[in-house]
């Protein structure tokens, strides 16, 4: 009887798929939050919350202008309000 010994290949035809270009982006922001300015009844300390506009944000995190202090604020203030500024004056 014989054995095969060894690696042997076969190969398939495969088919290729054009990527699609996505103009999406999904922010994970990790940081510090006035949350003593929170408008919910518990604050969203250490829980991950998904905001899907400035107003949400303001209404889980509160808002400050001290960024220094307040990081998600800062974050806030230019992917929320001024990206959504320039979008509208394109």
């Amino acid at each position: 009887m014989e054995e095969r010994h060894g690696i042997f290949v076969s190969e398939q035809p495969a088919e290729v798929i054009t990527p699609v270009p996505l103009n999406i982006t999904l922010p994970v922001v990790f940081g510090t939050a006035p949350i003593n300015l929170t408008t919910l009844e518990d604050a969203p300390v250490n829980k991950p919350i998904l905001c899907k506009s400035r107003d949400d944000v303001v209404a889980a995190f509160g808002y400050s202008d001290d960024w220094e202090s307040f990081t998600l604020s800062e974050f806030t203030h230019y992917f929320l309000r001024l990206r959504s500024y320039r979008q509208l004056c394109s």
